[in-house]
């Protein structure tokens, strides 16, 4: 305190190096005034600057690790569906497994790692889209950063329908002109004929941007796989859109 009255003693009657000595008790003054404004408004908010940075960059890989799942995940089991189905109804519902969860799993993870959980997620796979929603595990003024973002797989899926190709109809078989026709036999012993065989038919299962070509057996209705499901992978296209 005596050191301070000293600073800031009235200049009358003293020397010139007084007023300066007031002058640099002015500085002092705001300089420890200014840093105390740092430390309480200044440090918060670049902490709370950072979290949001963090919570966005654990909404970000958490989009993008379940783009990347359901590209892993959704040709093997379009693959099990088919090995599965047994007439055309199953191929028509061939895509009943997805849903609005389907790849959660993967933006679980993803946030968990980033130190965040996961609010809300959905996959709309009529557009290829995932939503995701995080909530940073980390606090600023006892209050959490929340982040949105999205991603897209670039495959639009949709109902399957089929569409069967024509089947030509077999024109009828005319004996040749030469040959005599068979002679009537007794009416009380009819000849037995055996129809032929329902004819296979080839058939396209059109799922939105997927398309796959089948052929249906003709006795039993089983389809088969006549396109490869290697091409499906090339389909993907993930990026984030937001």
């Amino acid at each position: 305190m005596r050191l301070w009255n000293r600073l800031v003693r009235p200049a009358s009657g003293g020397s010139a190096p007084d007023a300066g000595q007031v002058s640099i008790a002015l500085v002092v003054l705001v300089f420890f005034g200014l840093m105390m404004m740092i430390f309480r408004f200044g440090l918060p908010w670049g902490q709370a600057v950072d979290q949001k940075a963090g919570s966005q960059a654990s909404a970000d890989a958490a989009a993008l690790a379940a783009a990347e799942q359901i590209t892993k995940d959704l040709p093997q089991a379009i693959n099990d569906g088919i090995g599965d189905a047994e007439n055309r109804r199953d191929l028509e519902n061939l895509l009943s497994f997805l849903g609005h969860g389907y790849g959660r799993a993967g933006a679980v993870e993803y946030a968990n790692l980033n130190h965040s959980g996961l609010e809300t997620y959905d996959y709309d796979w009529r557009t290829g889209e995932i939503n995701v929603r995080v909530r940073s595990e980390a606090q600023t003024a006892e209050q959490h950063s929340f982040s949105n973002s999205r991603a897209d797989v670039g495959l639009r899926l949709d109902d399957c329908r089929l569409d069967d190709d024509e089947v030509p109809t077999p024109d009828p078989e005319e004996p040749p002109a030469d040959e005599e026709p068979p002679a009537e036999e007794d009416p009380e012993d009819p000849p037995t004929e055996e129809e032929p065989p329902p004819p296979n038919v080839g058939t396209q299962l059109r799922c939105g941007d997927l398309v796959l070509h089948f052929t249906i057996d003709g006795e039993n209705g089983r389809p088969t796989l006549d396109s490869s499901l290697d091409d499906l992978a090339d389909q993907f296209s993930v990026r984030l859109t937001a």
